[in-house]
C-alpha cells in the first residue's frame, strides 16, 4: 500500500503545464514520423538492407498529433506516462554513469598511488606513537576571522 502512495505523490508531482504539453505533443509528432526514417536510413546507409518504412508511423502521427489538438487530457496522461517512466529511466542511468566514471577514474589514481606507495590520508599505523596528532604553527589574527574569504 506504501508504494501505491508512493507512485501517487510520484505521479501528481510531475509539472503539468499547457504549453509544455502542447510542445511535447507536436515533438512527439515529429518523432514518430521521422525517427523511423532516420533509422531506416542508417539500416540503408550502413547495414545495406532494403528502405522498408512501415506506412503506420505517419498514421500514429496524424493520431498523436490530432490528440494533441482536439483531446488535451489523453495528451497530459501520455505527457505524465513518459515523464514518470523517464523519470524512473534517468535514475536508474544516473547512477551507473556515476558507478561508471567512479571506477573508470577512481581506481586507476588509487592502483598508482598504491605502486608508489602514497598515503594522502596518512592511515599508517604506528604502534610507537603516543599520539597521532600534528601541532599546527600557524597563527590567526582577529583580522582573519573578519574576512574569511
Amino acid at each position: 500500500m506504501d508504494m501505491i502512495k508512493k507512485i501517487k505523490d510520484n505521479w501528481n508531482h510531475i509539472k503539468v503545464e499547457t504549453k509544455t504539453v502542447r510542445e511535447f505533443g507536436f515533438i512527439l509528432t515529429g518523432f514518430l514520423l521521422i525517427a523511423p526514417v532516420i533509422a531506416k536510413l542508417i539500416g540503408v546507409i550502413f547495414m545495406k538492407k532494403p528502405f522498408e518504412y512501415w506506412l503506420g508511423w505517419p498514421v500514429l502521427s496524424v493520431i498523436a498529433l490530432a490528440i494533441n489538438l482536439a483531446v488535451f487530457p489523453v495528451m497530459t496522461f501520455i505527457f505524465r506516462l513518459a515523464m514518470f517512466v523517464a523519470e524512473k529511466i534517468s535514475w536508474v542511468l544516473m547512477r551507473i554513469v556515476l558507478a561508471m566514471m567512479f571506477y573508470v577514474m577512481m581506481t586507476p589514481v588509487s592502483l598508482v598511488m598504491r605502486l608508489f606507495g602514497k598515503d594522502l590520508l596518512d592511515e599508517k599505523i604506528d604502534r610507537s606513537a603516543k599520539s597521532y596528532w600534528k601541532p599546527r604553527d600557524v597563527k590567526f589574527s582577529c583580522e582573519k576571522y573578519e574576512h574569511l574569504y
